[in-house]
């Protein structure tokens, strides 16, 4: 995959943040799109994990 469709690929995720949540990330979306870098890093080698 090309760099631009990876990026193109990113920005199809709701990230949009949420002021009243009080957590970081403030919303499931943002943590969806997390789980799919740690997912694409890992697909190109890198060790790659999520922490709380």
């Amino acid at each position: 995959m090309k760099a631009y469709e990876r990026l193109l690929k990113y920005v199809t995720f709701e990230t949009k943040s949420s002021e009243t949540s009080g957590k970081t990330p403030s919303t499931d979306g943002q943590l969806v799109l997390g789980d799919y870098l740690v997912g694409e890093l890992a697909s190109l080698g890198y060790k790659a994990e999520k922490d709380e």
